[in-house]
């Protein structure tokens, strides 16, 4: 019986020749470039891959990307972060690479093209940027990574908390914020995690003295073109004594009818009950409390009687609520 091996012959010589091709331009690129197969093996590389990576065309055959870059990274951690289609990675000499992977093939056959770029210079500049922008802003700020520590931060910032940059590099933001704020700072910065930016929202941070600081404070999230887990730049726009604050805030006192809303709402009453204790429409309380809400700084009806505790506004220990008589 004859079998015909010539169909199986050209495919041979046809991949044999797509192989030597993709070669020969691999050869030519001055940037690292892989091929990977349907399992994300490397199957070829360019000269300057090799560069990047500090492995050899041989050793990095049939190993996937994560595992030729990790082997350069100078941690344990995995040195790839994923971010939409784009991996970074760490290469030799501390170079950093951002690897975007382009699949081409058919369904029985699927490879993939990694073509990368080195970053390290933009992330210095970047690191330039976000240094000048700290030193040209007055006011305190600083930046902070995913999970709210603080990077970098200007004088300013330092002098507010009264502590120095050794103590404050790394720490968590939240090791700064008042008990009582920090489930409202948690929430706001994985707010700016979606949203981009949260203006103007109040909290009460701590210095190192332990002293309460009122500030009003603004998240924008700071985006890293080579990938990886953002940043955000924090800045505070005013801040001080809760009690001095509140003082200025309070110039022209809270009237009598006010007064009684706060202590109500304090003492856990119902709109309904606040409402028709003082002969007052719905519409009328929901005046009356929008208008108390901006007068001290609190963005919701339960923030209002917070904010009138933690500013100073009501008598200690007092119960059924009462206000200072100062206040009213």
């Amino acid at each position: 019986m004859t079998v015909n091996l010539s169909r199986e012959h050209n495919e041979h010589v046809r991949r044999m020749d797509c192989e030597n091709i993709l070669t020969r331009l691999l050869a030519e690129i001055d940037q690292p470039v892989s091929v990977l197969d349907g399992q994300k093996r490397i199957l070829l590389t360019s000269s300057a891959f090799c560069d990047a990576t500090g492995v050899s065309s041989e050793d990095a055959l049939l190993r996937t990307l994560d595992e030729v870059t990790q082997a350069n990274s100078p941690v344990s951690a995995p040195s790839g972060v994923v971010e939409g289609e784009n991996i970074v990675w760490e290469g030799s000499r501390g170079r950093r690479f951002r690897s975007r992977q382009l699949p081409f093939g058919n369904d029985e056959h699927r490879f993939e093209l990694a073509i990368s770029i080195d970053v390290s210079q933009d992330e210095a500049a970047r690191a330039q940027d976000k240094s000048a922008l700290l030193e040209e802003f007055k006011h305190p700020a600083a930046f902070l990574d995913s999970g709210a520590h603080i990077q970098e931060h200007n004088e300013s910032f330092a002098s507010m908390l009264g502590a120095t940059s050794e103590e404050l590099a790394g720490a968590a933001l939240a090791d700064w914020v008042n008990p009582g704020s920090r489930e409202h700072f948690i929430q706001l910065h994985a707010k700016m995690a979606t949203e981009g930016r949260i203006k103007a929202e109040e909290l009460i941070l701590r210095g190192k003295s332990g002293s309460a600081i009122l500030a009003n404070i603004s998240f924008k999230r700071w985006i890293r073109p080579e990938g990886g887990s953002f940043t955000s730049f924090l800045t505070i726009d005013d801040w001080g004594d809760p009690a001095e604050r509140m003082n200025d805030i309070q110039m022209q006192g809270i009237s009598d009818i006010d007064g009684i809303i706060l202590e109500m709402l304090a003492s856990g009453e119902p709109n309904l009950k606040i409402a028709q204790s003082l002969c007052l429409s719905r519409q009328g309380l929901d005046y009356r409390l929008k208008a108390l809400r901006k007068q001290i700084g609190a963005s919701t009806r339960g923030a209002l009687v917070g904010r009138a505790y933690a500013l100073g506004m009501f008598e200690p220990q007092s119960w059924p609520p009462r206000l200072k008589r100062k206040h009213v």
